[in-house]
């Protein structure tokens, strides 16, 4: 038990520990209202991402994705995403509210969680699923979470204009990476490879300088926005909020793991999938890690309620270190580990 709540410590804590640390430079008067938009607007269109093509175009090939575990994944996270779209229709009347409280039903921290965890808990294997999940998994939570939070925002009129809606989408930095990455991976494809299986052409080997601006924005993404989260907390509308943070929570780390591992349990039972070990670790910090902090970053820009976002990545996180330390002990017993 020690070591399994370890292991979720060691995951979560760094998270936790960056965002106390932009709350106490906010304290301290180092961060005001503007540095911390000009910040966060950096943070969402170069940082986030730089962080969303680098998990795509590190795919060694576009055939690593598993089509069948694919289609699985992405019938699952729309029925999250129904569930959700159905609880935050009855919860409240405030539209702002409504787009972020869909988007923690389904939107997980995959991106920086899955693989760290996948590796974890199913070793080499594990991590290779993780990584072949990345482009399907992420580019849906994006896609779904810009419609969201278009459609349930305070800068949308009444009548939603479908054509705005495809510009929103298709013109957000975090789809347009992706969509690039995606293109770079179909490309690659067609270059042809010498004998020690080294392609003609790759941006490490060829634009180093390129790439190396890359990586540096993708490491520079996930503790810059953490930080900047942390400095936007205001824990004195968590009164106002608590009834709404709870039940995010409990649809973040409750409901949404426990509708996705029924449903791949119920597929591996009809034949569709085969479940094992590597699966499974890469199932679960897909459908049960804490709401990413670039989602807080996304409601903020797009007129959604960023502090009921902000407070809800916060709480997700903190809390995780539990409920997660539960799904592996349930699937430990189950056999898994």
């Amino acid at each position: 038990m020690v070591e399994t709540f370890m292991f979720g410590f060691n995951i979560v804590a760094p998270m936790m520990f960056l965002m106390l640390l932009g709350y106490y430079l906010q304290r301290k008067h180092i961060f005001d209202d503007f540095v911390l938009k000009k910040m966060n607007g950096f943070a969402f269109h170069y940082c986030i991402p730089a962080l969303m093509f680098s998990n795509v175009y590190e795919l060694k090939r576009l055939q690593d994705i598993p089509v069948k575990l694919m289609l699985f994944l992405i019938i699952s996270l729309v029925i999250i995403t129904l569930f959700g779209i159905m609880i935050a229709a009855v919860v409240t009347h405030d539209c702002s509210q409504k787009g972020v409280i869909v988007q923690m039903s389904f939107r997980s921290n995959y991106a920086v969680v899955g693989a760290a965890m996948a590796q974890a808990l199913g070793g080499t294997a594990g991590s290779a699923v993780s990584a072949s999940l990345q482009a399907p998994t992420i580019i849906y939570f994006n896609i779904v979470a810009v419609i969201c939070l278009t459609i349930w925002s305070n800068k949308s009129k009444k009548n939603i204009n479908v054509r705005d809606l495809i510009v929103s989408v298709t013109t957000n930095p975090l789809i347009m990476a992706q969509v690039l990455a995606i293109i770079c991976l179909v490309i690659r494809a067609y270059i042809p490879i010498n004998s020690q299986g080294i392609p003609a052409f790759s941006l490490a080997q060829n634009l180093p300088w390129l790439y190396a601006v890359i990586k540096e924005l993708t490491k520079m993404a996930s503790p810059l926005v953490l930080i900047l989260l942390g400095a936007q907390i205001n824990f004195q509308t968590v009164g106002k909020l608590k009834g709404l943070l709870i039940l995010s929570n409990v649809l973040r780390l409750v409901i949404a793991p426990a509708i996705g591992l029924s449903l791949a349990w119920l597929a591996h039972r009809e034949g569709f999938l085969n479940l094992n070990v590597a699966i499974v670790s890469a199932l679960l910090p897909l459908y049960g890690s804490p709401s990413p902090a670039a989602a807080a970053v996304m409601a903020e820009a797009m007129g959604c309620d960023g502090e009921l976002a902000r407070q809800g990545v916060v709480w997700t996180t903190s809390l995780s270190m539990v409920s997660l330390m539960f799904w592996i002990v349930l699937l430990r017993c189950i056999g898994y580990y």
